[in-house]
């Protein structure tokens, strides 16, 4: 699984008068600088619903043993809640019927990590039709989210509603079936009088369960450690990597998780914030930013000196940027599976390697700006400062296009 995220640079938003203020740029995209900062949204907008297929077969038949399970965000989850709630998308589910013979009137679920190692979570459903169904108390401690995108760690309290069934599958292409396990999740936020109190709204999430049945553990072993942490063969202390950027200030934007898929998640949340997002007219992927550079006018010594006869030209005794880049920084929890650190320190790399390609190439324009400007006629400096961001502009982008196909460090299976 590929960090769903693409990079962004920042444009330059250079005055056509020598800057009075600090400029803070926002996410390349249209072919001509903005002198504005456009606002992030405070949500993700929506991204359009599959289209739905054909009704489901549901089936009867045994639901005991193992299954290799996969538990599918809503795409209109708010990315910021989906983060916070930190499920793992990938997971194995130990299902023990309460009978000796299904179908039977309860089973029990436990929610295991991919590895078998730890229990996550563990449900009692009971049977209705050819489906089992739990609702669970409302006694959970969970996140609230406020109407301008900012989580509320407590806010709110959490249950969940969980269904299974056996589905009958077709195969495209061809006249295989098979039966396979079918659910869903909805997990539903209700605020506390302290999420009330910061403007939280009740929430839903919904999951979609789709697995498939697969062994025992190796060694034959049936039953999974009583724990709801890691096993010690798992686990590693939580990286706590802080990255330099040469020319450049690096600030960082908080980020949890202990899955892929609520890292990226929380990366993409944390990246609007941060950086606004990406609005290259070319690019058709998520336009949520992994980091993002922006530049910041330090020096922009230019004056105008009269000249004998009355001419003008400009003189420049210094010009000097100051680069920012906004980087994710893996904050919480303390301890996490071994794969999944070494895989957010190659993809951490990855993204601050490409933003220090944008703060060279800043470097190297900026530097011209001196030879190009001094010593020419006053009323040259629009028509010069103009072609130079025009200049700037094209080769971010340009070096945008090349890096946008380049592919990102591979994800842990099963993580």
């Amino acid at each position: 699984m590929a960090l769903g995220l693409a990079l962004v640079v920042a444009a330059c938003d250079v005055a056509l008068h020598p800057p009075t203020q600090a400029q803070t740029a926002s996410p390349a995209g249209s072919p001509a600088p903005e002198t504005t900062t456009p606002q992030p949204s405070a949500q993700p907008s929506p991204r359009p619903s599959p289209t739905p297929g054909p009704t489901p077969t549901v089936v009867e038949g045994d639901l005991a043993g193992y299954w290799r399970v996969q538990e599918s965000t809503d795409i209109a989850a708010p990315a910021e809640l989906v983060g916070s709630l930190d499920r793992n998308a990938f997971a194995v589910y130990l299902i023990e019927p309460a009978c000796a013979s299904e179908p039977c009137d309860k089973i029990g679920v436990k929610v295991l990590l991919p590895t078998y190692g730890a229990t996550v979570r563990e449900h009692t459903l009971a049977r209705k039709g050819k489906r089992y169904e739990a609702t669970d108390a409302a006694n959970a401690s969970g996140p609230c989210l406020t109407l301008d995108g900012t989580t509320v760690p407590g806010g709110a309290t959490v249950s969940e509603r969980t269904s299974l069934w056996l589905e009958r599958v077709a195969r495209a292409g061809t006249a295989v079936t098979t039966t396979e396990l079918r659910g869903e999740t909805i997990v539903t936020g209700t605020p506390t009088p302290t999420g009330k109190a910061a403007g939280c709204e009740p929430w839903q999430v919904h999951y979609g369960i789709s697995g498939s049945p697969t062994g025992a553990p190796a060694g034959g072993g049936t039953d999974a450690p009583p724990t709801s942490a890691p096993t010690s063969a798992d686990v590693v202390p939580r990286p706590d990597i802080r990255l330099a950027v040469k020319g450049a200030t690096v600030d960082w934007f908080s980020i949890k998780g202990r899955t892929v898929r609520s890292m990226v998640e929380s990366v993409a949340a944390g990246g609007v914030k941060a950086c606004g997002r990406i609005s290259y007219e070319w690019y058709q992927g998520d336009t949520r930013p992994s980091g993002c550079m922006e530049t910041d006018w330090r020096t922009f010594g230019v004056s105008a000196v009269s000249q004998a006869g009355g001419s003008c030209r400009l003189d420049v005794s210094r010009i000097a940027a100051r680069y920012v880049v906004h980087l994710p920084r893996w904050t919480s929890p303390a301890e996490v599976p071994g794969p999944l650190a070494k895989w957010w320190r190659a993809t951490v790399t990855f993204i601050r390697d490409h933003e220090a390609g944008h703060v060279a190439i800043g470097l190297r324009w900026v530097k011209k700006l001196p030879a190009l400007l001094d010593g020419k006629a006053c009323s040259k400096l629009e028509a010069i400062m103009g072609k130079w961001a025009a200049g700037l502009q094209a080769a971010q982008e340009a070096y945008d296009s090349r890096e946008y196909q380049a592919t990102w460090p591979p994800a842990p299976p099963g993580y």
